[in-house]
């Protein structure tokens, strides 16, 4: 059980531990000298163990990607996520908002200027409807994708320099809907250059569940299906481009994952859904989770599973991504995926994916939901910085860019021997330096020795030293706090450019003498290298070409119906993927259509067009029984994810 210290004790342990500024090459220097080694606590008022450098049972995880952690966002909500605000798209602003482009740059230069990778989809993208389409359309397909969405992503990476994951659907089995979106949106409104990868549909193991199959859809189906519309794509548009599936929701990841690498060689990045204590899942209540149960999580040995997965990735060639994730999904928990104590787990829970084989994370939600890791505070009308970024910025810091590899650091002989409160990891980084990282999560401190340092080299004979930075919260409620968070005594709390407010803020110890003071609640990295601050710049994004669509066959850029592929007919299907038969009327519905034509300016006029999700999901009739009563889904019409 997490033990219960008095607060003002934490709040004396709190001003001990005190961050005094270094300066750093990156950023401007605080006036404060280096401060030297703090003195060990006295005897007994903490809880003081040993932990050593070297990597438990001998083991490190692959090399890591650049920038390790990135966003997931529903199509529905790139307006309000990525764009000026609720409703951008409609008024045809496809500016960056300003704060959104400000905490994407914290994030890149917190890995050392490596792009952040953003994911589209989830799934609205299973159910997007593309507003150009000339296929019938689904009676699921609920979400419209209107062009000026897709300029939003387009100007989002020349503003920020990110790079995106999209998501087409496959709620149809035909790919012609896939392969119509990509051709005759996406690729006119997107630059190649700026597409990460593009991922083929959404958790197909919910197909079913969601009434979107059969009873009797089964991996094999699914499996062919996927083939299929990958066949479909790269007939279409070549085989410059990257691919990600199977995004699996979590049922099948365990049985069907190695089939699935095993068959899909052209795809690329593997990927699964995973949320704290099962999300939204039949077993699992996500308003049960509280900041105490999800301290629990992840258990040591939870993930265990993924290990193997991660070995036939890796002899397969393929990159294991961890595509979406929160503390708890159905839009998270309020209380908990919106307060601090988001903030550990994301810590926690990325260093976790990260030993075990995840090159790449993706934290859902930016809009109106509980786990965004931003979202607008309309009590003050502008974005705000939640605490799950928090957590997001200090894992960037910890993993310091490419190439690093993460370890358990035994402490006291074994792992997290005080349960699941105190977490003890390792990383070793490119340059050649290494990292301990101390994560309390109960309200007692604890007080930490360091064995096995490394001996790092730096220039001309100097001895390496020992730089501490921080993630805590200041408040009497700390793990429900939302504000008072700081990182390297930085804090976005008020931000009006999405920037750092404060000077950055490492302690100077010795690192082979030294003592570490952990207060409750918070985060410590002792980190042995030879230079102070952030990392320095590992990728400078590459001056982008301007990017002019083709609007004409035969013009170069052109990716419309001209390719030699062409787009095949499509069958419009219920909610069971039976298909329907001719529709009666089709000479009305062309009368119509037209007549849709000549009133296309009168019903502009009357702003029906940017009130096309103005009919809200009734969040009390939700088909999902923990979505009911949601603020946001009743306000908003938001998709679960």
């Amino acid at each position: 059980m997490l033990s219960r210290t008095p607060w003002l004790i934490l709040l004396l342990l709190n001003i001990a531990s005190a961050q005094i500024p270094t300066p750093n090459p990156a950023i401007p220097s605080p006036a404060a000298p280096p401060a030297t080694s703090s003195a060990p606590p006295p005897a007994g008022s903490v809880q003081q163990h040993l932990v050593s450098f070297t990597p438990r049972l001998g083991r490190t995880s692959a090399p890591l990607g650049g920038s390790w952690l990135g966003l997931s966002i529903e199509w529905t909500h790139v307006d309000d996520a990525l764009g000026t605000g609720v409703g951008a798209s409609q008024r045809k602003d496809i500016r960056t908002g300003p704060i959104i482009a400000g905490l994407l740059e914290s994030l890149r230069n917190s890995s050392g200027g490596w792009p952040v990778h953003i994911r589209i989809g989830g799934n609205s993208a299973t159910r997007l409807w593309w507003q150009g389409s000339t296929l019938p359309r689904n009676p699921q397909s609920l979400w419209m994708v209107i062009p000026e969405e897709l300029a939003i992503l387009q100007q989002v990476a020349v503003d920020t320099f990110s790079k995106f994951v999209i998501t087409v659907p496959m709620l149809n089995p035909d790919p012609a809907y896939a392969v119509e979106f990509l051709t005759q949106g996406i690729l006119r409104n997107i630059a190649p250059e700026n597409i990460f990868a593009i991922e083929i549909g959404n958790e197909p193991d919910h197909y079913v569940k969601n009434q979107r199959r059969p009873p009797t859809y089964a991996f094999p189906e699914f499996n062919a299906e996927y083939t299929n519309a990958y066949n479909a794509i790269t007939a279409a548009i070549g085989n410059g481009f990257e691919y990600q599936g199977p995004a699996y929701a979590y049922p099948w990841t365990e049985e069907y994952f190695v089939p699935f690498i095993q068959t899909q060689k052209g795809t690329k990045y593997v990927a699964f859904h995973k949320y704290g204590q099962q999300g939204c899942s039949v077993y699992t209540n996500p308003n049960a989770v509280t900041p105490l149960t999800l301290m629990q999580d992840p258990e040591p040995e939870e993930y265990e599973w993924l290990d193997a997965i991660a070995q036939t990735s890796r002899a397969f060639n393929k990159t294991l991504v961890w595509g979406e994730g929160g503390s708890s999904s159905c839009n998270g928990t309020a209380g908990v995926s919106d307060t601090y104590v988001s903030a550990l787990w994301t810590v926690d829970m990325a260093l976790e994916m990260a030993y075990r084989g995840i090159q790449y994370g993706s934290i859902s939600g930016a809009g109106q939901t509980y786990y965004a890791p931003y979202a607008v505070d309309e009590s003050i009308g502008r974005v705000t910085a939640r605490p799950t970024f928090y957590g997001m910025v200090m894992v960037q810091r910890i993993l310091r860019g490419a190439n690093s590899r993460v370890f358990r650091a035994p402490m006291d002989g074994g792992w997290a021997t005080v349960g699941n409160s105190t977490k003890t990891w390792g990383v070793l980084h490119s340059d050649g330096s290494a990292s301990l990282v101390i994560i309390t999560k109960e309200a007692g401190a604890v007080s930490i020795k360091t064995a096995n340092v490394p001996p790092v080299s730096c220039p001309n004979g100097a001895a390496a030293k020992g730089f501490v930075s921080r993630m805590s919260v200041l408040s009497s409620t700390p793990l429900t706090a939302t504000t008072g968070i700081t990182v390297n005594g930085q804090t976005w709390d008020g931000s009006l450019d999405g920037r750092a407010i404060g000077d950055y803020v490492e302690e100077s110890i010795d690192p082979k003498t030294g003592i570490i003071n952990v207060p409750g609640y918070s985060i410590a990295v002792l980190r042995v290298g030879c230079d102070a601050g952030m990392i320095g710049v590992q990728y400078t994004p590459p001056v982008p070409a301007p990017f002019i669509p083709a609007t004409e066959p035969g013009k170069p850029g052109w990716t419309g119906n001209g390719t030699s592929a062409g787009i095949p007919g499509g069958a419009e299907t219920d909610a069971n993927g039976n298909v329907h038969g001719p529709r009666v009327g089709a000479l009305v519905g062309i009368g119509i259509a037209a007549a849709v034509v000549l009133l296309g300016g009168i019903l502009t006029v009357l702003g029906i067009r940017r009130r096309r999700r103005a009919t809200l999901v009734d969040s009390n009739s939700h088909p999902h029984p923990y979505a009911r009563n949601s603020a946001y889904i009743g306000k908003r019409g938001g998709e679960m994810v």
